[in-house]
């Protein structure tokens, strides 16, 4: 953008765009229970900010980046008594960056502003991405530092491939998903830039060892087997889900990947078509176009990770950058070449069938399209998407009020915990985590681990009536034997509504329990 008025332009639209998008956002801020996966990042950093060691005291599956910065951000807020709030400031301001280096992306892609704004549009509205950027979850910051260093990366320049190492570097620290982007960016350039992988490679590797080994020191040797063997340990094994890995996670893909195309599915057909497009465009594919290709299309192809245990259709946030970039490519070709072409919309006449039925299904297509999302865009709204609405919080955090105090240990899901200031017993956090190891120990490996011991030790608690009250999750924690067989000899039910202690939230369902009388 070397002409004034054009960078402008830009500069307003970005600012009138960003405005609209926050103010939507910020007058529907509540204490709404976004996502268990958001809730327990939020349990995790805050236990963190009270001194708590990362890996070793308490489980967390991701590497560190997310979850330190969560635990500087929790004691920000505590600084300015938002806690929460804070958190999702930064969760907006990082979506917003996000859109922000779509816009430049598009703009160095296409050099098109045209396009760049349609594409920062999109990005913003698109449904899947809209709903899980409202949570702290790590994707918002992983897509941050990938887009960093893709930006970087494709000027396949020394000093700017130093800069996309860092930021891929970073990405790594963040959700292990940057790794095999990563390994494509380095196998692109051992293939057709061989001069330039010293550039790339050797910081990459350098920085990516020494957070590995600092990591080991400060966790006291737990980091490794958080982030590696964890994530592992959460595909289900053969003898207990009856099907082989092979098969859950074809199975996986196919259920998450209907969501995706559900609510997503022009904006996939959209940005398939404007990448075939690119990289078609032109006599010979320069190498520059042919990496931007194979990392567009395997971002779209981000959908298999649903294959890990716990992973679900949001992570295809992932590909949604680029499906949005490559969508707005699409129509800047189809408004340059079709209707400002000659006489613009008079080139589309009744006369001419095939181009007329072409035009009308395409808009039929971008119609459903927006309608969908927007659909969805408005459950998000309105917290229907969500586990929990605000209203309903309000009630457990009255009901926790009631029956423990401040920095208690209760048996719940961690935001429960967060939301109102206590522990969770024994840090139990990474539930589906637990359960899996659980099960594993018991029915296959036929050997007490990590799983039975922590188990037994929530048991203990139990049995000795430590934990004040109990919001058990049916769908997880409640298939532990050793804990359900403990509330069930020392608990009762707490019926705090229509005679039930039944708490229904949209995934799962939730008993309260206190304990019986001595």
């Amino acid at each position: 953008m070397n002409n004034p008025s054009e960078k402008k332009r830009a500069v307003f639209i970005l600012l009138l765009i960003s405005l609209l998008y926050a103010a939507l956002v910020l007058s529907h801020w509540d204490e709404h229970y976004i996502d268990f996966g958001d809730g327990n990042y939020l349990y995790i950093s805050a236990r963190l900010a009270d001194g708590l060691t990362l890996y070793r005291d308490i489980m967390a599956p991701q590497p560190p980046c997310h979850l330190y910065l969560g635990a500087a951000l929790i004691k920000l807020g505590r600084a300015l008594n938002q806690p929460l709030y804070t958190v999702r400031a930064f969760s907006l301001l990082l979506r917003l960056a996000a859109m922000l280096l779509v816009f430049l992306i598009t703009r160095k892609i296409t050099k098109r502003l045209l396009d760049s704004c349609l594409a920062t549009i999109l990005y913003l509205a698109v449904p899947i991405g809209f709903w899980w950027a409202q949570g702290y979850q790590s994707e918002g910051l992983l897509i941050f530092f990938m887009l960093v260093s893709f930006y970087f990366f494709i000027d396949l320049e020394p000093r700017k491939l130093w800069f996309a190492a860092l930021f891929g570097t970073l990405a790594a620290f963040t959700n292990m998903t940057a790794v095999p982007y990563l390994f494509l960016a380095n196998l692109f350039l051992l293939v057709r830039h061989r001069r330039l992988m010293l550039h790339y490679t050797l910081p990459m590797a350098l920085m990516g060892l020494a957070g590995v080994l600092l990591m080991e020191f400060v966790s006291d040797g737990f980091y490794l087997r958080n982030v590696f063997l964890n994530q592992v340990g959460t595909f289900p094994k053969p003898e207990i889900s009856g099907e082989s890995v092979l098969t859950y996670a074809v199975r996986k893909i196919l259920n998450e990947g209907k969501d995706v195309l559900t609510w997503e599915g022009g904006y996939v057909l959209f940005g398939l078509t404007g990448l075939a497009m690119y990289i078609l465009k032109g006599d010979e594919i320069d190498t520059r176009r042919e990496y931007i290709g194979w990392h567009a299309f395997f971002s779209f192809c981000s959908i298999i990770y649903v294959s890990k245990g716990g992973t679900m259709e949001y992570i295809f946030t992932i590909g949604e950058p680029f499906a949005v970039i490559f969508f707005a490519h699409a129509m800047g070709l189809f408004w340059r070449g079709t209707m400002r072409e000659g006489e613009g919309w008079k080139n589309i006449s009744f006369k001419d069938t095939s181009r007329f039925a072409a035009v009308c299904v395409l808009f039929m297509l971008l119609f459903a399209t927006f309608y969908i999302g927007a659909l969805f865009v408005r459950k998000t709204l309105y917290a229907e998407s969500y586990e929990l609405p605000a209203s309903e919080v309000k009630v457990v955090k009255e009901i926790i009020g009631q029956y423990s105090r401040e920095g208690d240990a209760i048996l719940a899901p961690p935001f429960y915990a967060f939301i109102t200031g206590r522990r969770v017993v024994e840090e139990y956090s990474e539930n589906y985590i637990w359960t899996i190891k659980y099960v594993n120990e018991v029915f296959v490996d036929k050997k007490p681990g990590e799983g039975v011991a922590k188990a037994l030790a929530i048991s203990r608690a139990l049995k000795a009536r430590r934990v004040p009250i109990v919001l058990l999750d049916m769908a997880q924690t409640a298939k532990l034997p050793p804990i359900k067989e403990a509330i069930d000899a020392y608990y009762e039910p707490l019926n705090f509504r229509s005679n039930s202690n039944v708490l229904q939230t949209l995934n799962t369902r939730i008993e309260i329990f206190i304990p019986k009388k001595k």
